[in-house]
């Protein structure tokens, strides 16, 4: 038991006196109920206790269902402001009975406070009927201002006002148990009752103990604390019982007055041996535990300096294999704190940006951008610190970094955040790519040759070709009677592969057109362009009747020529593979992602395995006897949909038709009010 209030906080005797408190309330507001009771049945076992004693008056039993309401509103930690007020008030009608009791002693006024509940008789032991004795009443004025007084700066007047009620209650319940009336009466026609004298000590005490973390003293959790909750309750109660003893042991003629006296002197010095020898053995302990504790905490602490210790010769070695794994990093790593100053490097950034490591060390990391970069780099840096994830830094942007000498270089840089006790680091890994940039100039160049090449080529294979088909005609027209059948098949399967290869020609022709044309991006009306188209398929096979719908206000930022290419290759397709199936129709619309478009149709369609060549020159899904075309068309959409900064995508099914969803890119996004989905059901 010892050890577990040594070891336990006085939070656990606070809780508990509070829950005392409580429980003393209750008991006090059920004795005045029970009084009053007792009036209203004439019990004089409920108004007296002892038979001839005085009685509890009406007054103090109701001060007292008063007091004991305002103990129990009162008690505990965080009160609510209703809670507050009313036990304040409470204690405040308990105060006032008082008041008033004692203005009527003091002045002789009938203030017609005695008799207002119940009426009492009057008697040889008072001259005023229902009046509440004067000790009580000055008891229930104290209990009501100290309560008033808790909360606030007369707190402390609050404590010495219960604690001298606790006394004088005490002193009175005394009297009766050692039958001494002059410590319970101040004449024999004003006395306090037994009961009322009990009810008074716990109210009182009560009252104290509704903040007992202000009892320092007696809550704390030191030696003092301990033995003045141990030692106090059992030496009063101790010198009771011995004094109790001795009278009834004299009254009863067992012993003289001398020898009482001598054994009241003899057991107490007994009781304060006993109480001091616990008190010592308790200290003692109390000792004891301190210096198994201190030495408890002093091998905690050797522990913990051993273990730091350990710990960091670890990260030592650790922070050691760290920065030698950094540095066999292929790309520069760079590790900033949250404001963006530079923790760590490695070798490669010292080669790629020219510093010495300590000279980047602490710098912001902006040192290694372009002075035209830094502002907008900080303000960036601080909307990454917001949200930090995984990512490549200004994706699609042109990024440089500077070199010591000032000089500049494309870089890709990829940020990653690390997350530690000490807050948030980024680590950046940046990558030279001026050799990318290079060959992909290069590359471009040499696309550039080659479609200039496949222009010149195509372009002089026309005029040949041309005479080719021409002089076969003429052979077939002027010569046709002297040729045989087999001749002027030959002359014109001749003639229809020259027209197959113009064809290719001009189709070759219009394909590296769209990457030699110098793009001219305003805002474009598919819609018009799509009908366009339209009426020139309708006006070249005026037997079809499919219907095509045709969405308004489809716009887009692109270049109108190669827009009207993309439409036409992709509306031609869908007239193309509609013609075998009667009751096909065809569709233009925007797709459901805001500047997506759709041409949709549901004709022959074709197995999407086969998909990635659909958009290669050349790669035909369909025998040239099925359905006519070069296989071009959707390679030359693709190449200008990809000029634009936009793609392409198809999905298609055997029999159900085919829908090509399309986009310009950024640059074509134009917003519209409406976002139908690319589906023929819903026309």
């Amino acid at each position: 038991m010892l050890d577990l209030e040594l070891t336990g906080s006085n939070t656990r005797v606070v809780r508990q006196m509070r829950e005392w408190s409580r429980w003393l309330g209750f008991a006090v507001a059920v004795l005045g109920l029970s009084v009053l009771v007792g009036w209203a049945t004439n019990s004089e076992t409920l108004k007296s206790v002892l038979p001839g004693a005085a009685t509890m008056k009406a007054n103090t039993a109701l001060g007292f269902v008063l007091l004991g309401a305002s103990i129990i509103l009162l008690a505990g930690g965080s009160l609510a402001t209703w809670r507050r007020w009313t036990g304040v008030i409470s204690a405040g009608l308990a105060g006032a009975i008082g008041l008033l009791t004692i203005l009527e002693y003091a002045t002789g006024w009938d203030l017609r406070l005695d008799e207002l509940i119940f009426a009492d008789a009057v008697s040889d032991q008072t001259s005023n009927p229902g009046r509440t004795s004067a000790g009580a009443a000055a008891s229930l004025l104290a209990l009501g201002v100290a309560v008033a007084l808790i909360d606030t700066i007369g707190r402390r007047l609050s404590q010495l006002l219960s604690a001298a009620v606790l006394v004088g209650g005490a002193i009175a319940a005394l009297g009766y148990l050692y039958g001494a009336s002059d410590l319970y009466q101040v004449s024999r026609s004003n006395s306090t009752a037994v009961h009322a004298a009990a009810g008074l000590v716990a109210a009182a005490a009560g009252v104290l103990l509704l903040r007992p973390e202000r009892l320092t003293t007696f809550v704390g959790r030191g030696g003092g604390g301990i033995v003045l909750r141990r030692a106090l309750p059992r030496a009063v109660l101790a010198f009771v019982v011995i004094a109790k003893v001795r009278i009834e042991l004299q009254q009863a003629g067992y012993i003289e007055a001398e020898f009482g006296l001598a054994m009241v002197v003899i057991m107490s010095s007994l009781v304060m041996a006993a109480i001091v020898w616990r008190v010592a053995r308790l200290l003692d302990h109390i000792d004891a535990r301190r210096e198994h504790a201190v030495t408890q905490l002093r091998d905690l602490n050797r522990e913990l300096e051993d273990r730091v210790r350990s710990r960091t010769v670890e990260l030592t070695l650790s922070e050691s294999r760290f920065e030698s794994l950094l540095d066999g990093a292929p790309d520069a790593m760079v590790i900033v704190d949250a404001d963006g100053a530079i923790v760590l490097v490695n070798e490669r950034t010292e080669q790629m940006f020219g510093y010495r490591r300590d000279e980047l060390l602490g710098r912001g990391v902006e040192t290694l951008l372009p002075e035209r970069s830094r502002s907008v780099h900080s303000a960036h840096r601080d909307v990454y610190a917001a949200s930090p994830v995984a990512r490549e830094m200004g994706s699609g942007l042109d990024l440089h970094g500077r070199r010591k000498d000032a000089s500049e270089f494309p870089v890709e840089i990829f940020l990653s955040p690390l997350r530690s006790e000490q807050g948030l680091t980024v680590s950046a890994s940046v990558r030279d790519v001026t050799r990318r940039h290079e060959l992909s100039r290069q590359l471009q160049a040499a696309n550039s040759e080659l479609d200039s090449f496949a222009y010149s080529v195509a372009h002089d294979l026309r005029s040949p070709l041309r005479s080719i088909d021409g002089f076969s005609q003429a052979l077939l027209e002027d010569y046709n009677h002297i040729l045989d059948v087999d001749g002027q098949d030959y002359l014109q399967r001749v003639r229809a592969a020259a027209q197959r290869m113009g064809t290719l020609i001009d189709d070759l022709l219009a394909l590296s057109r769209v990457t030699l044309v110098d793009l001219e991006v305003e805002r474009t009306d598919l819609s018009e362009l799509a009908r366009r188209v339209t009426d020139d398929l309708r006006s070249t096979d005026t037997e079809r009747s499919t219907p095509v719908f045709i969405a308004d206000g489809l716009l887009a930022t692109a270049d109108p020529g190669l827009a009207e290419v993309v439409l036409r290759n992709l509306l031609d397709n869908a007239w193309k593979f509609t013609s075998t199936k009667p009751e096909a129709a065809i569709r233009v619309d925007s797709a459901p992602t805001p500047g997506w478009f759709c041409v949709s149709d549901d004709g022959v369609g074709f197995d999407m395995v086969h998909s990635d060549r659909l958009f290669t020159a050349f790669k035909r899904l369909h025998a040239a006897s099925e359905f006519p075309g070069s296989g071009v068309g959707l390679a030359t959409v693709r190449r200008v949909l990809r000029r634009h900064g936009g793609d392409v995508t198809v999905e298609a099914e055997i029999d159900r038709g085919a829908r090509f969803t399309f986009t310009f890119g950024s640059s074509g996004q134009v917003p519209v009010e409406s976002e139908p989905a690319c589906n023929l059901d819903e026309s």
